[in-house]
């Protein structure tokens, strides 16, 4: 009930049952920065960072993706003498 309080201060009327409607803070998380976005930007201080549309995380994480390692040298081949 205290953090239902907290958020609203930031967003204005917030579900009573905003907590039972979405269990995870991700999708809490989720569900302010998509349905409360102008105020969400506010409150985290990200205003005017990027004009970039939203992406889901999953685009985010692969285009965050290592690089492939670069090829191994090759082992040396072991020379031949002659008997």
């Amino acid at each position: 009930m205290q953090l239902n309080k907290e958020l609203a201060a930031v967003f204005g009327d917030v579900s009573p049952t905003l907590f039972y409607e979405f269990p995870t803070l991700r999708a809490v998380a989720g569900h302010l920065a998509t349905d409360h976005a102008p105020k969400a930007r506010v409150w985290t201080g990200t205003t005017g960072i990027t004009d970039e549309p939203s992406r889901p995380a999953a685009a985010v994480t692969a285009s965050r993706a290592p690089a492939p390692a670069p090829p191994r040298p090759r082992a040396a081949s072991p020379s031949r003498s002659s008997a």
